[in-house]
């Protein structure tokens, strides 16, 4: 049963390319899909000879809601060519993942809005021995329209089987689950180019700042290209990010 989840994601990331409960890179930009409408990312992160791969849908079902799944921290490597999983508690986060993902979105004013989401799953060893994960969220988003720039101030929560021991935050008291995340996208060029970077606190394998641009190669294929920075004590790998996006 892994063997087959972790095949599928690969499957799913190589052979679609495709970006919802859309990311920047690591932190959710809270934008909805729209009612039936569908958006799919695919993400590969590639660190010396080891690759992660990430892919989510997303469904809008209307309403400011949004509904899908995601195939989380599917791992591989280069030498030899393959793919790995890990089901031993005592080296957390698991891998890999399937989830449930969903949204809400709450427009607060023409420039201000908050989106509140999560994702909740499971991970199946082959020794049969389930272990469930989640990753919850709220997000802040402010948009400032003369400079089509738009900012991202969140809090959120996550499990040690999804994103490993660790503090989740940086800077104030440190409850063990409670982080700060922060987005930032800039168009440059006709909305054709965009600068954008985010920033996940904490030292856990997720904590990590990235920045990188984000290029619309078609009109519902956007290809975004980072470099991931992990926080100081972090257990987050350093190396490049490749984000494919399908647009509805």
């Amino acid at each position: 049963m892994q063997r087959f989840f972790i095949a599928l994601a690969f499957l799913t990331g190589f052979l679609n390319s495709v970006k919802a409960q859309q990311n920047i890179f690591n932190v959710p930009t809270s934008e909805l899909t729209r009612r039936h409408q569908f958006i799919i990312q695919q993400q590969i992160n590639v660190s010396g000879q080891e690759l992660q791969s990430n892919t989510t849908f997303s469904y809008g079902i209307g309403r400011n809601l949004e509904l899908g799944f995601n195939l989380f921290n599917v791992k591989g490597h280069t030498r030899p060519l393959g793919l790995e999983s890990n089901s031993d508690p005592q080296k957390e986060p698991l891998s890999p993942f399937v989830l449930l993902n969903a949204q809400k979105g709450f427009y607060l004013t023409e420039w201000l809005s908050l989106g509140v989401g999560g994702q909740y799953g499971f991970h199946f060893p082959e020794n049969n021995d389930v272990r469930v994960g989640a990753y919850a969220y709220g997000n802040l988003i402010t948009e400032l329209p003369k400079l089509n720039t738009r900012l991202i101030t969140g809090l959120y929560h996550a499990d040690r089987t999804l994103f490993g021991p660790g503090y989740r935050n940086d800077f104030f008291l440190r409850p063990p689950g409670l982080g700060i995340q922060l987005g930032f996208e800039q168009p440059l060029f006709h909305n054709k180019l965009l600068l954008v970077a985010d920033y996940m606190g904490g030292t856990h394998s997720y904590g990590a700042a990235t920045a990188g641009l984000d290029f619309r190669i078609q009109k519902k294929l956007e290809l975004a290209v980072g470099y991931q920075f992990p926080n100081p004590y972090s257990a987050a790998s350093e190396g490049l990010i490749f984000q494919f996006t399908l647009l509805p």
